[in-house]
C-alpha cells in the first residue's frame, strides 16, 4: 500500500541556515530552522511507488478462461495463475476482445461471459464462478487494475 499520512514540516517565520566553511574553502548549509513537526522527505521511492501503482491502474491483465476447467458441478469453479495478483486487488473484470472477431463470435462470447458470476482474486491467481451454468467454450477475460 501506499503511504498516505504524510506530514509537511511545521515552523515560525522563515526556514533558518547556518553556513559552515571547510578547509577546502567550500560552505555547508545546515538547516537550523527550529520545528514544530518535522516533516516527511519525499524523493524517488516514493514517486517510483506511486507511478507503479498508476501504471497497473491502467493496464489490461489477458486471463485465458479454459472450457476445460471448469468443476463438475455448481456453483462452477476454476483457479487460473495470474502471477503477481493479490487478494487484496479489486480489478475491473470485462470480457476481453481483441477487436477481430465476428458479429457473431462477439454475441456468442458475450453469452459465454454473462454465465461467469463473480471473480475472487488470490494471491497469485484468480477464483472464477459461475453459480448455474458455466461457460460452453474458452474465453478470454480482461482484469484492468492489477
Amino acid at each position: 500500500a501506499l503511504k498516505t499520512n504524510y506530514k509537511d514540516d511545521v515552523f515560525e517565520g522563515n526556514r533558518k541556515y547556518t553556513l559552515i566553511q571547510g578547509g577546502d574553502g567550500k560552505y555547508e548549509i545546515i538547516d537550523s530552522t527550529n520545528y514544530t513537526v518535522q516533516g516527511d522527505t519525499f524523493g524517488a521511492k516514493d514517486l517510483n511507488a506511486i507511478t507503479k501503482t498508476l501504471n497497473a491502474l491502467q493496464e489490461i491483465r489477458r486471463v485465458f478462461v479454459d472450457v476445460s476447467k471448469w468443476s463438475n458441478t455448481a456453483p462452477y469453479v476454476q483457479e487460473i495463475d495470474v502471477p503477481g495478483i493479490l487478494s487484496t486487488d479489486a480489478p475491473t473484470v470485462a470480457l476481453y476482445l481483441s477487436g477481430l472477431e465476428t458479429a457473431e463470435a462477439v454475441r456468442r462470447l458475450n453469452k459465454q461471459f454473462a454465465k461467469v458470476d463473480f471473480v475472487e482474486t488470490l494471491d497469485g491467481k484468480i477464483r472464477v464462478k459461475c453459480f448455474n451454468k458455466k461457460p460452453e467454450e474458452s474465453l478470454w477475460i480482461g482484469l484492468k487494475g492489477v
